[in-house]
């Protein structure tokens, strides 16, 4: 799978620049910080513009309906791609 057109992940960001309680904090090793704010929760996001990936997070639902987080300035970073493994 290849990354998505430009005009695809433009879009996209517009879109998510759009919702409420998102706040683009600017640039940041790697992508653009990007602050995500809903009721008391606060969420950071580090998107990859080339890639359209959110490559690091500070907040991350758990498998079992939980959540973790980070404090704040620190970030999990994230890794993807394919597999022909079932997860366990």
């Amino acid at each position: 799978m290849g990354r998505p057109p430009a005009e695809v992940r433009s879009a996209a960001f517009r879109a998510l620049a759009e919702l409420p309680g998102v706040r683009r904090l600017g640039a940041i090793e790697g992508g653009e910080e990007l602050l995500i704010q809903s009721g008391r929760h606060e969420s950071r996001l580090v998107v990859d513009p080339e890639t359209s990936q959110v490559i690091r997070t500070s907040y991350l639902p758990t498998a079992t309906g939980g959540s973790m987080g980070t404090k704040r300035d620190l970030f999990i970073k994230l890794t993807t791609g394919w597999t022909d493994e079932l997860p366990r």
